[in-house]
């Protein structure tokens, strides 16, 4: 019971310490919550940006030219 007493008296005697720890605390979830607010939505605009404008590029052989020029790998 003691010491639910003196956490009481202290919290009433420190009020303006405890107010400012309270602020400091607050700021500090306020920018985190705005940070993580502006990285998410430019993560999205990003990828929005890179479906519209992405291209996809594919590289593939031409067997049947490969074997008409010779280049096959094949012994003759």
């Amino acid at each position: 019971m003691y010491l639910f007493t003196n956490a009481m008296k202290n919290l009433v005697r420190n009020k303006g310490r405890n107010i400012l720890i309270a602020a400091v605390t607050l700021a500090i979830i306020v920018g985190a919550v705005v940070t993580l607010t502006i990285n998410n939505a430019a993560a999205k605009i990003i990828d929005g940006i890179r479906l519209d404008l992405g291209s996809r590029v594919e590289i593939g052989q031409d067997f049947m030219e490969m074997r008409a020029a010779g280049l096959d790998g094949s012994k003759k």
